[in-house]
């Protein structure tokens, strides 16, 4: 069981040490406080693709609540694969506020998503 915030950045950390799809990695921007932290990656898969993750999380009632999330995945031209975010633009989406944003052709669709964590985003990745 988490139990701070500390331990559930370092889970993070940990899945992209031990990702075999993830070839290089590096923390653009942490914090940890006692309540709340967050944590932004980016990393080159092994395919040369790139992902960018971002969650911000708090402790509550002694459990990790995530509060906000954005995963940004790209092909190594730097075309947009899928972004999954929770960010509150997408009022009409079912499941709001959490949503993926993907390309059908030239256009971007969005589409109805369940909240993720960037554990849950590098398994389907790995799909």
């Amino acid at each position: 069981m988490i139990s701070s915030v500390g331990d559930y950045l370092d889970n993070i950390k940990q899945a992209f040490i031990t990702s075999h799809i993830v070839r290089t990695w590096r923390i653009k921007s942490e914090y940890v406080g006692k309540e709340e932290g967050y944590i932004r990656i980016k990393d080159r898969l092994r395919n040369g693709d790139v992902l960018e993750a971002f969650e911000f999380v708090v402790l509550q009632d002694n459990q990790i609540k995530l509060q906000a999330y954005r995963f940004h995945w790209q092909s190594r031209q730097g075309a947009l694969i899928k972004r999954w975010d929770n960010a509150p633009h997408y009022p009409k989406v079912k499941g709001f506020p959490h949503h993926v944003h993907m390309l059908s052709g030239q256009q971007e669709l969005v589409e109805p998503s369940q909240p993720l964590n960037t554990i849950e985003v590098l398994k389907l990745i790995a799909l």
